[in-house]
């Protein structure tokens, strides 16, 4: 596991931001909480996602938050389903390609700030589903979106589960896989699920017997294949920067697409050296984050595109 993932997810220190969190009801019945830093004054707001099992309080994503605060956005980190701290509702949950709850936030975001401009960014899986949503939903986005930015993205996520049940990530699959077993036999007792629970021991297992069946698919792959975010960039209608870093220890060598890079309008593909997972470090005096400067600077030049498009 390389110095970056390490360093972020278990070193970086707490970010204080002030957050205000907000509770949105969802169409069929269940919510998500958002997590918001406001401005007023803004016409610009940015759409957070975080990782597999993260939220929104992370510090990951909130020191993007705060690097883009301070840049005069408004900012709302959304909380994907049962990752806010209280168990969601309803048996399903959130999951690699699950853009409807993102499609309800990203429109609530609109209508609390009557912004002019917005624009997305996710991490890791909250990357994929911003992908998706952009590329599903390309004829039906709301006009003020601009595009968005995405890190340490599993662009294809079969090959990325191989990848993930090598010895190299075993730390990693087996925290991941702990905690999902933990809320998925919660549902399972809650939601009076026919099939007795059995822990899962790595994710081909947890899909197979839990995601894909909970969320409408016939198998593992057949999730896995309708929910990377890879087979779909070709239908992007906004520009979507995508940063994965060479030293991704999660990300198989698919989920550097140079070729589709060059040939696709509005797929950006950046792969720096160093990174890792959700990692990014960088020594700014300000306590950016590499990606955190990145996105921002990403966002300015969204908006200032559109501009130049109206003259």
């Amino acid at each position: 596991m390389d110095i970056n993932t390490i360093y972020a997810g278990t070193l970086r220190r707490r970010v204080d931001v002030d957050w205000d969190r907000e509770r949105l009801e969802l169409e069929d019945g269940d919510f998500v909480d958002l997590d918001w830093l406001r401005a007023p004054e803004s016409d610009r707001v940015v759409v957070l996602t975080h990782g597999l099992e993260g939220h929104a309080r992370r510090p990951y994503i909130a020191g993007m938050a705060r690097a883009y605060h301070r840049a005069g956005f408004a900012v709302c980190a959304m909380n994907f389903r049962g990752c806010s701290g209280e168990p969601n509702r309803h048996l399903r949950s959130y999951h690699i390609g699950e853009t409807g709850d993102l499609r309800q936030t990203v429109a609530h975001a609109l209508r609390q700030t009557g912004a002019e401009h917005l624009v997305l960014t996710g991490y890791s899986l909250g990357g994929n589903v911003i992908i998706k949503y952009l590329a599903d939903n390309a004829e039906a986005l709301p006009s003020e979106v601009r595009g968005a930015a995405t890190f340490s993205v599993p662009l294809y996520v079969d090959a990325c589960n191989k990848v993930i049940n090598t010895a190299r990530n075993w730390a990693y699959r087996w925290s991941f896989i702990t905690h999902m077993n933990r809320k998925a036999k919660h549902k399972a007792e809650v939601h009076d699920v026919t099939e007795p629970f059995k822990p899962a021991r790595n994710f081909d297992e947890f899909d197979e017997w839990y995601t894909a069946p909970w969320h409408g698919f016939d198998s593992a792959q057949a999730y896995w294949r309708d929910n990377s975010a890879g087979r779909v960039l070709h239908k992007l209608q906004h520009p979507v920067l995508v940063v994965n870093a060479a030293d991704d220890s999660f990300l198989h060598p698919s989920c550097y697409p140079f070729d589709l890079a060059e040939r696709l309008e509005n797929f950006y593909l950046e792969v720096p050296e160093h990174g890792g997972h959700c990692g990014f470090v960088a020594r700014a005096k300000s306590g950016n984050y590499y990606s955190d400067i990145r996105a921002v600077r990403w966002a300015h030049w969204l908006i200032a595109q559109h501009r130049a498009s109206m003259h």
